[in-house]
């Protein structure tokens, strides 16, 4: 008997072994998708520094560019009739010079600042993947720790009661095995009609209890996420664009 109670036993501990473990690797999985999204966020706050950063470069450049293109009209209404007009030609040069390597860095920062909407528009869409997934996970996890704190409390108790009680099982429910001995009745080879019925209905209560319990499973199948084409102008306000939280779902 006692070999009985303690292969039974060893069954219910490998129960909540089970459940200890599913709960552990979905607790690990959802700290990873949190990992991740607050990296995802991360880098959308880089980027969006950086692109402030570009923005304020042009800004200064273009301030540059009209005071350089002023300049020159000074020296052009002082020295257009003057002997000293071949100052305008150097001066021209000489300034002409100076607005076209604005013109180029103000290019390199909007192909900087482009680069950046990209970076940011991909990030949007992974943060809304990786949240939908945080999503579901929580959601297993929460039926999972509901299992495991029912059946960890509640067999833990019965394996406790069944090794202290091994020669009198049924006394946990108030019962004495010697008022209450069991008969064996000899097996039936025919079984009737009306056992026919209670094994098929027993099927579908527990067809519709399996469904009540039923654990939502994350998809497995990831889709790909594509890097769409993102344009801005100088007016784009990084406040605006570079704010994902009304994309991404709660």
């Amino acid at each position: 008997m006692n070999d009985l109670i303690k292969e039974t036993n060893s069954t219910l501990e490998e129960a909540i072994v089970n459940l200890f473990s599913l709960k552990t690797e979905n607790e690990h999985k959802l700290a990873e998708l949190t990992q991740d999204i607050e990296k995802q966020l991360q880098n959308v706050k880089e980027y969006k520094e950086s692109f402030n950063r570009s923005k304020e470069k042009i800004a200064k450049m273009n301030d540059d560019i009209n005071g350089f293109e002023a300049d020159y009209q000074n020296l052009v209404e002082k020295f257009q009739n003057d002997e000293l007009q071949n100052i305008l030609v150097s001066a021209n040069k000489e300034i002409t010079l100076k607005i076209d390597e604005r013109k180029k860095k103000i290019k390199d920062e909007q192909i900087a600042m482009n680069k950046l909407v990209q970076k940011a528009s991909f990030s949007k869409q992974k943060l809304v993947k990786l949240t939908a997934e945080k999503k579901a996970i929580q959601l297993k996890l929460d039926y999972i720790l509901d299992a495991y704190e029912f059946y960890n409390k509640t067999l833990s108790d019965i394996i406790e009661y069944s090794t202290s009680h091994s020669d009198d099982l049924c006394s946990y429910f108030g019962e004495s095995k010697a008022k209450n001995e069991i008969k064996i009745e000899p097996a039936k080879e025919i079984v009737t009609e009306e056992v026919k019925k209670d094994d098929k209905k027993n099927k579908k209560d527990k067809n519709k209890e399996a469904k009540k319990i039923e654990i939502v499973e994350v998809e497995e199948k990831e889709e790909p996420i594509v890097e769409e084409e993102v344009q801005f102008d100088e007016n784009t306000d990084a406040d605006d664009f570079f704010n994902f939280d009304d994309s991404i779902p709660d």
